[in-house]
């Protein structure tokens, strides 16, 4: 909730982070899941993505918005994209207060945006942060281990599955839509994308 510290937990060999150790409200807990995830300058590398507990056979998967940094003068002279890790509020559909909400009893992983990929990029760049050290854009490391947990944690079969996104976490949910479709299990399923067309000016590419 606004002006409340978030709750956190950080995955290692010994935690798992499991959504039953979550608040049963549907308060957000913040993981972290290490290993090769990261954003995208070495200021701030750590990454986690965002969870709602709620019913085990349903879920979102979100991907997060936040522009694209896709070469040097976009990532490192006029930053483009979200480069740290941006709490999602209670708003929308994520906003648990009010049961009339689509997504109210939904568990939300909200894969969180710092990458500046589309959220699929796994590559270390050429060009230099403000440390003198290579840019890296882990985003498909950093939806991978959100979905992994998923797989984990959620039912083995759900009733409902959604796979959405807004702006760059459009284009993220529909490059990522098969690979969840295939990995879940599910008696019905949707996939969302908000505020993004893939038209280019021409020479943009």
């Amino acid at each position: 909730a606004k002006g409340e510290a978030l709750q956190s937990c950080h995955m290692t060999d010994f935690e798992r982070c499991p959504l039953v150790s979550m608040p049963p409200d549907g308060t957000p807990v913040l993981v972290y899941p290490g290993g090769l995830t990261r954003c995208i300058f070495s200021d701030h590398p750590e990454y986690a993505f965002q969870v709602y507990r709620g019913d085990r056979d349903k879920l979102l998967v979100y991907f997060q918005e936040g522009g694209m940094c896709w070469d040097q003068l976009s990532t490192t002279t006029r930053t483009a994209c979200q480069t740290s890790i941006k709490v999602q509020p209670d708003e929308g559909i994520f906003d648990r207060r009010r049961n009339d909400r689509p997504f109210a009893k939904y568990t939300i992983v909200h894969v969180q945006y710092c990458s500046g990929d589309l959220h699929v990029g796994d590559v270390e760049r050429w060009y230099l942060d403000a440390n003198g050290r290579p840019i890296q854009q882990r985003g498909y490391r950093n939806a991978e281990a959100a979905i992994e947990w998923a797989v984990s944690n959620l039912a083995t079969d759900l009733d409902a599955f959604v796979v959405a996104g807004c702006s760059a976490g459009a284009v993220g949910a529909q490059l990522w839509a098969r690979r969840l479709l295939e990995r879940f299990k599910y008696r019905r399923a949707a996939v969302l994308a908000d505020s993004y067309i893939g038209l280019f000016p021409g020479g943009s590419g």
